[in-house]
């Protein structure tokens, strides 16, 4: 009796611990997205005031380049007039607010994500129809953010010109396909058909997870593909 008294009480304290340790690493996540959320909306009033900013001394500076534009045609300067023209336009798009989807969080989220890449050398080309989600902020962020975190990961260990990543978001119908696309150097490491995480630190496979969790919980549809060097993620929802 004694000894299946001992072996109860450790099958309850392994089980307790267990317990224990699952709600750990959910809480630690949970904060760690409301960390990131955080600081999304303080980048993104960051950059709304730096935009602000830039399009008042953008439009400040106008009716000089109006003067400039007048006196190529007056000349009959015609191709260095439409030159101008261009610069002035590419430099108007420059200074304004991107919105790729339509949600407000998505936008910011990509924009922050976009920027810090960047800064490490990585091209991000997004291309976006609007599009409705049913999920919550936290959930977009979860998605879109560790999916952009792995392929900044990845391209980190790339040469100059393979840093790059590409996001498409689309509506087919009533199917939204998400697809990003990225260069490895190495290939992705897998474990029992799932995608693993070769940071040095933290959960391994957290992230993924947390992806594969979401695209569950809505019905959606996750595919991994890997051609020439180039990995992609697809994941499809049904509206």
């Amino acid at each position: 009796m004694i000894i299946w008294g001992l072996i109860l009480f450790l099958l309850f304290l392994g089980s307790f611990s267990l317990v224990q340790y699952v709600r750990n690493i959910r809480r630690e996540n949970e904060l760690k997205l409301m960390e990131e959320r955080n600081r999304l909306i303080a980048e993104n009033s960051r950059i709304m005031i730096q935009n602000y900013r830039d399009n008042q001394m953008f439009y400040h500076d106008l009716k000089n380049q109006h003067l400039v534009i007048e006196n190529y045609l007056k000349n009959g300067q015609y191709e260095k007039a439409a030159e101008y023209m261009g610069a002035i336009k590419i430099k108007e798009q420059e200074t304004a607010l991107n919105s790729w989807t339509g949600i407000e969080t998505l936008d910011i989220l990509f924009a922050c994500k976009k920027k810090d890449a960047e800064k490490d050398g990585i091209m991000v080309t997004i291309i976006s129809d609007p599009i409705q989600l049913k999920m919550t902020e936290i959930e977009l962020i979860s998605l879109f953010g560790n999916l952009l975190d792995n392929g900044i990961e990845a391209c980190r260990k790339n040469e100059a010109e393979k840093r790059w990543i590409r996001l498409a978001l689309r509506k087919v119908n009533e199917i939204f396909i998400f697809k990003i696309s990225n260069p490895f150097a190495e290939i992705p490491c897998t474990e029992k058909g799932e995608l693993i995480s070769q940071k040095k630190k933290g959960i391994h496979g957290l992230g993924m997870k947390s992806v594969e969790s979401i695209v569950k919980k809505y019905e959606g549809v996750m595919e991994i593909e890997y051609q020439q060097d180039i990995f992609s993620v697809i994941i499809s929802f049904f509206d």
